[in-house]
């Protein structure tokens, strides 16, 4: 049996990032003013659908992310498969998740 991947590597808490992938997660840049707006605009239409983390606090070796790649681009990690999305795909998948009208 496959183990679930957990996005701060041990399942145990770790500061502010997600315990385990159960929900897609989208990792952004905490310390960019731009991505901090974004995020608020996504916590607003797709909370509580997606875990948003800052990718300072997301044990990014344990999700198999570089530090170069998450200073790049916004990142979305599946909970199925932990596949990752960066940039215009990531943004699709986070807005596919955003409430149905």
């Amino acid at each position: 049996m496959a183990r679930r991947r957990t996005a701060g590597g041990s399942g145990k808490s770790r500061g502010k990032g997600p315990r385990r992938a159960s929900r897609p997660v989208p990792l952004f840049d905490g310390d960019c003013g731009f991505c901090d707006r974004a995020i608020e605009v996504v916590r607003s239409t797709v909370q509580p659908r997606v875990q948003c983390v800052p990718r300072q606090h997301a044990g990014l070796p344990a999700l198999s992310v570089t530090e170069d790649r998450a200073d790049r681009e916004i990142l979305w990690i599946s909970p199925l498969g932990g596949r990752i999305h960066g940039g215009p795909r990531a943004l699709s998948a986070v807005l596919m998740c955003g409430r149905r009208r």
